[in-house]
């Protein structure tokens, strides 16, 4: 793009100025060719991944597969720094419009002429705000595409490895194939091939064309990739993993690092080989998965028999990984228990090389908290980074550590604390949010501030006082599913899986995401992530707030709510339910309701600490929803074949008979959830958006230790 003047660009129509700025309507106009458009690149990407489906497995088309990969993130990398490129520009002729609105101001000489000028720049400021809106949707599309097409080519490449050893091996060693298998139908996709080639070798051993291999002899295992692969893919699990292990086919550790996987892949696997964990014929590995699923799912251990399950599998001779040491001291600061943290932390040697992952750090320090001395003992011990000092801040305040703190000094202790790329992004896509919403924002602060909590705490029990509604939402990450026109059908079908279980048909998908937009858009006070919940998701190594696709989620968010239709609405933090809808909170507020309505997937015997204490105050009335996938395994919430996105317009019409003036409503749904809420403060209610609170309540420890212990 050549640099012409910003001044002279500022001073053209509001045509010519998205017709300048924006690359893709540029490109066309111009004629410099397709290959660089947006639309184009996708296009390739497409074609490219359904090439890779449809491609015959073998060594050339790898390769030439890995190699077109190779070109396409390069145009798309391309076209993301000429993104960047251009928003500095429009950045520029942004506030060079200001300056030619004072020099041209000056110079008009009647007031039809000064008008004429003001509509003129209105039309201009209105033009490159578009503009920002389309390169800033379109940056989200690129990257979204880029984490997705990066993990593929990841798998790819591992497998290529793989295979390369696998063809070398069989070319040597391999005489004949059996006959039943050599007329099977070809099974497509890459997890089929090597499931196909294990059940070639197994079937060679057996008919005596093969010794059995034995890994001590220098046979080539499983790698993790293919590891994690059959077991994702596998109808039995356990018995396909026992049957490897048997055979010589997988190591333990591999074995051990597929299953730790399973759980950051965040599907219904680990809960299939949770279920069987006890049929694992390998000790460690039958340890494994119990404590990955329990993770998985929320549940905790005691002290005593977290240190059994940590002795027995020190007892084996099995090597433990970075992360089974880490899930371990997540289960250690689940328990609460300082002396269970400090005998993990010495078992596993987690800290030999002087440092903790930050969510163990900030999850100890949590901990810590309860004790003033105790904390700054561990605080000095562990050391935490900048980074993690604003992440702690609330901590720091509670303990006394530091006397004060508020949300434009935490701003500014992070912008302190990150590298200059990633401060770059903060500004230009972060801190100008919370400048524009600055006097709706009185709520920012309940995290930081006692006051500020007080008070937003005693809002809400007036607003119950005088039987008038209010609705408070909050909106994460997963709420930016909302605005299904910024975020890509890859990351609606994974979230849609998560939590659901199953993708949903575009025209569900659409009509829920409209429904939660609406939600939204009426709400009072609205949660949205502040600078601490960026902070959380931010680590030392991340170049770009566009690199993570939580942040890249919550900046959907911050653009979804800047347009959002004018109200006279307020904003407080997204986590505002860990710090002001504990347990006694929320039976402090309910003193001032005339009913109580909870709604979320928990049975009513595992909320007996909430509603036993209103049983004999006020009616209660609980209206059960079909579960989180995470937790389908858990028999203190109700388990059911029904999905929530099926059957959420039949409690959607149980929540508008329930609510009433004066009713306090509870809402753990999830996304769907706000549906709910925005229905019970049409009804008149005092409506909380409590989320994972309500887990917490029933003793299940569903969230990071970075979050809550």
């Amino acid at each position: 793009m050549s640099q012409s003047d910003p001044d002279s660009e500022t001073r053209s129509n509001g045509r010519s100025v998205v017709e300048s700025s924006n690359p893709i309507a540029r490109e066309e106009a111009s004629g410099t060719g397709p290959d660089e458009s947006l639309q184009h690149v996708l296009a390739s990407l497409v074609e490219w991944n359904q090439r890779l489906q449809a491609t015959e497995p073998s060594l050339d088309a790898l390769h030439n597969l890995s190699a077109q990969f190779g070109e396409l993130v390069d145009r798309v990398r391309r076209l993301v720094e000429r993104h960047d490129a251009e928003h500095e520009q429009v950045d520029s002729a942004i506030r060079n419009l200001g300056k030619d609105w004072v020099g041209e101001r000056v110079a008009a000489e009647t007031t039809e002429g000064t008008a004429s000028l003001a509509q003129k720049i209105s039309l201009m400021c209105e033009a490159v705000e578009r503009l920002r809106n389309e390169s800033l949707r379109d940056r989200h599309q690129l990257q979204s595409k880029i984490e997705d097409l990066q993990v593929a080519r990841k798998a790819l490449e591992t497998q290529l490895a793989e295979l390369k050893k696998r063809f070398a091996e069989s070319s040597e060693t391999d005489t004949a194939r059996p006959a039943n298998v050599a007329s099977r139908p070809a099974r497509s996709g890459w997890s089929a091939l090597l499931q196909n080639q294990i059940a070639n070798r197994i079937s060679g051993w057996a008919r005596g064309k093969k010794r059995r291999p034995n890994l001590a002899e220098g046979s080539s295992p499983l790698g993790e990739v293919a590891m994690f692969e059959l077991l994702l893919n596998s109808l039995d699990p356990i018995k396909s993993l026992n049957q490897l292990l048997a055979q010589g086919l997988v190591s333990v550790s591999v074995a051990g690092a597929a299953i730790a996987r399973l759980l950051s892949d965040r599907t219904g696997t680990l809960l299939r080989v949770a279920r069987a964990g006890t049929k694992v014929d390998h000790p460690a590995l039958a340890i494994l998965v119990r404590i990955y699923s329990a993770d998985y799912q929320g549940l905790t251990f005691t002290p005593e028999e977290l240190r059994q399950l940590l002795e027995q599998l020190l007892a084996t001779s099995y090597r433990m990984e970075y992360s089974d040491k880490g899930t371990f001291l997540r289960h250690a600061i689940k328990t609460r228990s300082i002396s269970a943290i400090e005998s993990t932390m010495a078992a596993t040697k987690i800290m030999i090389h002087g440092r903790l992952p930050t969510y163990c750090v900030t999850g100890i320090l949590r901990v810590a908290s309860e004790n003033g001395e105790t904390y700054r003992e561990w605080r000095t011990r562990l050391a935490p980074t900048p980074l993690e000092c604003v992440q702690i801040s609330e901590l720091d305040v509670l303990t006394g550590v530091v006397d004060s703190l508020n949300h434009r000094e935490v701003t500014r202790a992070l912008t302190e604390s990150v590298s200059p790329s990633v401060l770059k992004d903060l500004r230009r896509e972060v801190l100008p949010f919370f400048q524009q919403i600055e006097a709706q924002g009185s709520w920012l602060d309940v995290r930081l501030d006692p006051q500020v909590r007080r008070d937003f705490l005693g809002m809400i029990a007036e607003r119950l006082e005088s039987k008038k509604p209010l609705s408070v939402i909050r909106l994460g990450d997963g709420e930016s599913y909302a605005w299904q026109d910024r975020v890509s059908a890859e990351r609606a079908d994974f979230r849609e899986r998560f939590w659901w279980g199953k993708a949903l048909p575009a025209e569900q998908r659409a009509k829920i995401a409209a429904a939660i937009h609406e939600a939204i858009e009426q709400a009072d006070v609205l949660g949205v992530p502040s600078i601490i919940r960026f902070a959380r998701d931010l680590h030392p190594g991340i170049e770009s707030i566009f690199d993570e696709p939580s942040t890249r989620e919550l900046l959907i968010i911050l653009q979804g709510v800047t347009d959002l239709r004018p109200a006279d609405r307020s904003f407080t933090e997204e986590r505002v339910h860990q710090v002001c809808f504990t347990l006694p909170d929320v039976l402090a507020l309910a003193a001032n309701a005339t009913k109580l309505v909870m709604v979320s997937s928990v049975l009513p015997s595992a909320l007996e600490s909430l509603t036993g204490p209103l049983t004999n105050r006020l009616p209660v009335e609980v209206i059960l929803v079909p579960t989180h996938s995470k937790t389908s395994e858990n028999a203190l919430f109700h388990r059911t074949d029904e999905r929530l996105p099926d059957i959420y317009p039949r409690i959607d019409q149980q929540v508008a008979e329930a609510a009433e003036p004066g009713a306090l409503v509870l809402v753990a749904c999830g996304s769907i959830g706000k549906i709910f809420c925005h229905t019970a403060q049409r009804s008149g209610a005092v409506v909380l958006d409590v989320g994972a609170m309500a887990d917490y309540w029933a003793g299940v420890k569903t969230r990071s230790v970075a979050d809550l212990v």
